[in-house]
Order: structure tokens, then C-alpha cells, then sequence
């Protein structure tokens, strides 16, 4: 959310609220973000007769992650898995019926 006292880049003071920005190379392996609470951006902002500028930033935090892979399962993982259906599969079909 953007508050702004001025018109354009030339504000004279610009409240941000929740900004979040892209944290260094975006990859497929690695990603990350920067997440600022508050932050008051001072272009020339006149106060107590003089004129002030420059960044203030309230609760900042970082999050970054590297080598990140989407898990993907090996051959022989599938085999395992495809195996224990069909087992499972004539189990439940060589079960007898007992009746009383």
C-alpha cells in the first residue's frame, strides 16, 4: 500500500506499507525476498525549517533459499512403488472367501 504527499517520483514524502521486493538473483535453485513493514521515503520533505531526505525503514527482515529442487523420484523408486501395488493387487485377488 502506497501514501503519497506530492505527485509522481518528485513526492515529497512516500509511506510504504508491506513492501516486498525480490532478494538478489531469482533462479530456479535459489530464491528470496525482502520484506519491509513500514517505510517513509523523504524527498526533500521541508521539517523545522530545513528540508530533509533519505529512507526510514520499521521491522525489515530477509528470506533466502538456495539449492532448492523440486524432489523428483527415481526409476527405481517408481519401480518399488508400482511393484508393491501389484503385489498388493493379486493379494486381495488369491484371498478366498470363508463363508459360514
Amino acid at each position: 500500500m502506497l501514501f503519497e504527499l506530492g505527485v509522481g517520483p518528485a513526492a515529497t514524502l512516500r509511506i510504504v506499507l508491506n513492501e516486498q521486493t525480490p532478494l538478489g538473483a531469482q533462479t530456479p535453485t535459489s530464491a528470496g525476498i525482502s520484506t519491509n513493514a513500514i517505510r517513509l521515503i523523504f524527498n526533500s520533505f521541508s521539517i523545522g525549517g530545513g528540508l530533509l531526505s533519505g529512507d526510514v525503514i520499521i521491522a525489515h527482515s530477509q528470506a533466502q533459499i538456495n539449492d532448492a529442487v523440486a524432489a523428483v523420484p527415481k526409476p527405481a523408486t517408481w519401480a518399488q512403488m508400482i511393484l508393491g501395488f501389484a503385489l498388493i493387487g493379486v493379494v486381495a485377488r488369491r484371498r478366498k472367501v470363508i463363508t459360514a
